[in-house]
């Protein structure tokens, strides 16, 4: 039985250059005699139990402290230690150089433990009270405003901070360094954007939408949020994007500041993982999972909900468009693997908790809520989940404790539905025949490897007609249905579900393209990549369809058509018909997206930065013209700068001039810019440059994935880099710590470098911890085995 843990009264002291030390006091009751605390790699000074010195044992392998023959009823613990900083980007850590430079902390999803000793389980709520000795000259920052600050000896001052709400161990926060900072009023809310360093380098923009954000989800629950003060903290080095800490929410620098050198697509990012990390201030905070297995609660839900709020906050951006690229289409490339998880999967280990905050949790969970959404209708959605909300907050539930409001709210078998879907992996196919008058549907599950499965899902579809949309419950594995004007099913992709029709019906699709809504256009887009790579549309089919989609401009078709022709020319490198017919449908997408002229959307001229960027890929003229313009890199329009930074690379013989610019940069966005493109170049001298910045640190460490996985996507640096592979994953490992980095690095490299190289993969693979790459390497290994019968069907 766990303990009830009423406060922790923390009090940490960072006077020291490579240490902090730390007295916890810990407030609980308990019934057992035995307490097991969690706690890394800690001296431990002295331990009391009631004002006396207790028995305990600790073991620094299973990271745990155990107390022995503790009196039951009310105890109060008292624990004396001290620590060195974390190396890598989690736990308790400094981030930044120089002016730049603090400490920062990063506990989810085990790593509160890391900082001071602890129950360290969502389900184990407590109130924090915390205390900082700090250099005078330094600030700090914590969950809930400061209290006290007062100077307690020359050169060091000591800053209180208010006690919190009730929260888990993994939404603490603390940060300690010279903070430039500006402030928005919400209400009686303080909306405070910090950052270490004598420039700020961001505009109001963040302040605007996190103020949006709160006046949008608290009208949405009818939940006012909950504490004083909001700080969005700019990190200069951190792995995940953001962290929703209760009240002082962390980010990357590149996705919350906001400036000059900002693109289009960068500012759209900004106000998305904004809305994400706020919706979670009631999606995770007020009302937490009880375990980790429910992780998607409160990923998935942030996911969706930052969508609807962006949409309605800032319709220019067309979220709804990129939600089903980035989030539907995105997760169903690994879920259509049989070695993919449930939404809904069972955590035991700490290696299996961080392999979990991945795509199936985050966009197929968020996939799967929209499509539920669409069933249940706005209204009654929303009611439900305020009723959740409203019935948990400050406490801990479970998946089936929002199905119940659900289901009382639209009176419909949600749970039924929900447990069918986050409870088995994978997503189904349905085939369709219509006669003119019967609908008939069958459904399988849709696997990239062809294998054949027994599941069944319970489906809502969503059948559109000439005159309206039919929703339906797909419960078996056949379906019938009279059907007048039948034009097609799974209307704008709102369903989680790939479908596949007949010839004749296929045909007629294409008729009826250039009418169609965007969505329906892009979920047949979609639908056809994934039916090419496991090999149920021939390359021809399929170019067919994609030259339908080309001919007349429209977002998300054609950039969802653009992202999947250069994954696929990635893939089918030395494939030269398929490289020159893809060139020439993106030739088409970029003049048909161009002639709009001043009519462009946003998500267009995104798009056509796109199309370009992917035919500079596979048109080396083209590269060259745009190349020329990079000695005035920093003079370009921030959307002009990605093609031609990468284009540069594409015909760089030497990556000195970019490198150099690289060093110039002033800003996240621009370094991630350089970065990515360099990965581009060609030749094992630029490859060797790119891995030596690294070794020097002139890459951040929260970058270093994104120059990895970059070399990993061009084929002529693949043989390379599974040359150096082991000690570029061990470097990663050390860096990134226990965040599941490892787990993806397997996912993204194992099925491009094994094209060419599968024995010496497997064989670095080998030499990892299993357990820490279980998930990515599993998956990987499957999708090598696509990609290779993908391209030996391919002329």
């Amino acid at each position: 039985m766990n303990p009830i843990v009423e406060k922790y009264s923390l009090s940490l002291n960072f006077m020291n250059e490579n240490e902090f030390s730390g007295i916890c006091h810990i407030f609980l009751k308990s019934e057992e005699e035995n307490l097991i605390l969690d706690a890394r790699e800690m001296e431990i000074e002295k331990l009391l139990a009631n004002g006396k010195e207790a028995s305990y044992s600790y073991d620094e392998r299973k990271r745990k402290i155990v107390l022995k023959e503790i009196r039951t009823g009310e105890v109060e613990l008292e624990i004396s230690y001290k620590r060195k900083y974390g190396e890598g980007l989690a736990g308790l850590y400094r981030a930044g150089k120089g002016d730049q430079s603090m400490i920062t902390t990063q506990f989810e999803s085990n790593d509160a433990s890391t900082a001071f000793p602890c129950f360290d389980s969502p389900a184990i709520k407590a109130k924090f009270e915390v205390t900082l000795t700090i250099s005078e000259d330094q600030d700090a920052i914590s969950n809930m405003p400061q209290i006290s600050n007062r100077k307690i000896s020359e050169g060091s001052k000591e800053i209180k901070f208010d006690t919190t709400p009730p929260m888990s161990t993994y939404l603490l926060y603390i940060g300690v360094g010279k903070f430039l900072t500006k402030t928005r009023n919400h209400g009686k809310c303080e909306i405070i954007l910090a950052r270490p360093g004598k420039d700020m380098r961001s505009d109001d923009f963040p302040l605007e939408v996190a103020d949006k954000c709160i006046t949008f989800y608290e009208d949405y629950f009818g939940i006012p949020y909950a504490l004083p003060k909001m700080h969005l903290i700019a990190v200069p080095d951190f792995a995940a994007g953001a962290m929703e800490n209760w009240g002082a929410i962390t980010f990357r620098e590149d996705v919350l500041l906001n400036n000059e050198n900002t693109d289009s697509e960068g500012k759209i990012l900004i106000a998305i993982v904004i809305a994400h990390e706020i919706a979670h201030q009631w999606f995770g905070n007020l009302v937490t999972m009880k375990w980790w297995n429910d992780l998607w609660l409160n990923e998935s839900f942030a996911t969706f909900m930052s969508s609807l709020c962006v949409n309605s906050l800032f319709p220019e951006y067309e979220e709804e468009k990129t939600y089903y690229l980035n989030e539907t289409v995105g997760s169903m490339a690994s879920d259509a693997l049989l070695s993919s998880h449930p939404i809904n999967v069972e955590v035991k280990e700490p290696e299996d908790i961080e392999q979990v905050f991945d795509d199936i949790s985050y966009g197929k969970g968020g996939s799967i809520l929209r499509m539920i959404h669409h069933y249940m209708g706005e209204e009654k959605f929303r009611s439900g989940l305020s009723s959740y909300l409203e019935k948990f907050r400050y406490g801990n539930a479970e998946g089936n404790d929002l199905w119940t409001e659900l289901e009382k709210s639209s009176e419909l078998n949600i749970s039924s539905i929900m447990n069918n879907w986050i409870n088995q992996s994978g997503f189904p196919l349905i085939n369709v025949d219509y006669d003119g008058k019967n609908l008939k549907l069958e459904q399988h599950q849709f696997l990239l490897s062809g294998e054949k499965s027994e599941k069944i899902w319970k489906i809502p579809v969503f059948i559109q007609t000439e005159n309206e949309e039919i929703k339906i419950l797909m419960e078996n594995r056949t379906f019938e249905l009279e059907v007048k004007g039948f034009q097609k099913l799974n209307s704008r992709g709102t369903g989680y579900y790939q479908t596949i029709y007949n010839d004749l019906m296929l045909d007629s699709l294409k008729e009826r393209m250039q009418k169609m809504h965007p969505m329906d256009k892009a979920e047949i887009v979609g639908d056809s990549y994934f039916q090419l790579i496991s090999g149920r549309m021939s390359a021809e089919k399929f170019f067919a369809s994609a030259n339908e989609v080309a001919t007349s401009f429209s977002t998300p078709s054609s950039l969802l058509l653009v992202n999947n022709l250069d994954r696929l020319n990635g893939i089918l490198y030395d494939k030269n018909e398929f490289s020159r017919s893809s060139a020439k449908i993106i030739k088409k997408i970029i003049e048909s997206g161009e002639s709009k002229g001043s009519k462009m959307t946003i998500l267009d001229q995104i798009t056509i930065k796109k199309a370009k960027i992917a035919y500079a890929k596979v048109n080396h003229e083209f590269a060259k013209t745009e190349s020329e313009k990079f000695n005035a890199y920093f003079n370009l329009k921030p959307d002009d700068r990605e093609l031609v930074a990468l284009s540069k690379a594409i015909v760089a013989n030497d990556l000195g001039e970019m490198i150099a610019k690289l060093e110039e940069a002033e800003d996240d966005s621009d370094r991630e810019t350089l970065i990515v493109a360099m990965g581009w170049a060609n030749g094992k001298k630029n490859h060797k440059k790119i891995i030596k910045l690294l070794i020097q640190g002139k890459i951040k460490k929260q970058d270093a994935p994104s120059a990895v996985f970059t070399l990993v996507r061009n084929p002529d640096s693949r043989k390379y880099v599974a040359s150096i592979l082991l000690p570029l994953l061990r470097n990663m490992s050390k860096a990134f710590g226990n965040t599941g980095m490892l787990s993806t690095a397997a996912f993204m490299t194992i099925p491009l470098l094994g094209l060419e190289n599968e024995a010496k993969v497997r064989k670095v693979m080998s030499k990892l911890n299993y357990n820490e790459i279980r998930m990515g390497y599993e998956k990987g290994l499957e999708m090598l085995e696509v990609y290779k019968k993908m391209m030996a069907s391919i002329t």
